[in-house]
């Protein structure tokens, strides 16, 4: 059974291929726990906790090369009457999920990502794409209430409702300072 599955490729270009693709491959990033994870549609406070950059070229006009940006969210909250928990009852604080894929490849795509700059830049119109970039790439930290919802297509959809100040965010109370110790003579 083993030879069924056996390369029939020529071994030097197999190896000239596998050597090809090494620079590629050493960049790549391996799937975590939470790859292809989603939240049941609802309303969630999140924190972007990374920026994905790089480009594409679009099925429908493979010669055009796109920029993109794909802003991941952890779930520090629920909203409203949200379930904090999934459906096998485990809680979903903590996990991470993909929120959006913004690029610039059709008109629908430049409103969606105009709509994320304008956000992030705290409701200032931006006009300029270099500004966008930059405000998406230093995105991180950010904490947003969204709704998730998933269209009858099948396309997740994530509405930013707001964007928090981090004094917003609940955070764990600070430690009290240590009294000072009464002076000795």
């Amino acid at each position: 059974m083993a030879e069924d599955n056996a390369n029939t490729t020529d071994p030097a270009l197999w190896d000239q291929l596998l050597a090809s693709s090494s620079d590629q491959f050493a960049a790549a990033e391996a799937f975590d726990g939470n790859a292809g994870w989603e939240p049941a549609p609802g309303d969630y406070q999140v924190m972007i906790t990374a920026v994905r950059t790089g480009t594409f070229s679009p099925k429908k006009t493979p010669d055009k090369t796109c920029p993109y940006w794909a802003p991941k969210g952890e779930i520090l909250g629920v909203l409203g009457d949200t379930s904090d928990l999934d459906v096998v009852g485990n809680s979903i604080v903590g996990r991470e999920f993909d929120l959006d894929f913004l690029s610039n490849q059709s008109e629908g795509a430049l409103r969606n990502l105009k709509t994320w700059s304008k956000m992030l830049a705290d409701g200032d119109t931006v006009s300029d794409m270099r500004v966008a970039d930059s405000l998406l790439k230093g995105a991180v930290g950010t904490v947003l209430n969204v709704t998730y919802s998933v269209s009858k297509g099948g396309f997740k959809n994530v509405r930013i409702l707001e964007k928090l100040d981090l004094d917003g965010v609940d955070a764990a109370p600070e430690a009290p300072e240590a009294p000072e110790a009464p002076a000795t003579a």
